[in-house]
């Protein structure tokens, strides 16, 4: 994260920005993102200006159906099928939500990619339809 208030280069990136979101602003679109937090206690604290040049949009955490819906789609790309465990599995992930970490889509990538290669381990994986869980 850009912390211009503990780090020498993070002053020097921040003038540069502030000075093209100020000389550019008809021609240019800049986006900041990370945790809103983060971006408050370390970026607006530095220089009250900052804030103002910047429209903030918020974009909440996936819920469970909608990481369901994920899931099943990286296994429609495969062709492959799950039991009620996996669906126990993107509920679990939905609690995490609102947590700083939290990767919402890339959470339930990671799950799929792992129960993928423990699949694979088995003996009776095919590699053209199985049941991840």
């Amino acid at each position: 994260m850009l912390d211009p208030l503990s780090d020498p280069r993070g002053k020097d990136i921040t003038a540069v920005m502030m000075e093209y979101a100020e000389n550019r602003r008809a021609s240019l679109y800049m986006i900041i993102a990370g945790y809103a937090d983060d971006i408050s206690k370390k970026l607006y604290a530095y220089n009250d200006g900052i804030k103002s040049r910047f429209q903030e949009i918020y974009f909440e955490d996936f819920d469970d159906s909608d990481l369901l819906s994920i899931r099943n789609g990286l296994l429609l790309e495969r062709g492959w099928s799950a039991d009620e465990r996996a669906r126990l599995e993107a509920n679990k992930l939905a609690r995490q939500a609102n947590r700083e970490g939290f990767g919402n889509a890339r959470s339930v990538r990671q799950k799929f990619e792992e129960a993928v290669k423990t699949g694979m381990t088995h003996d009776s994986f095919s590699g053209q339809t199985g049941l991840l869980t």
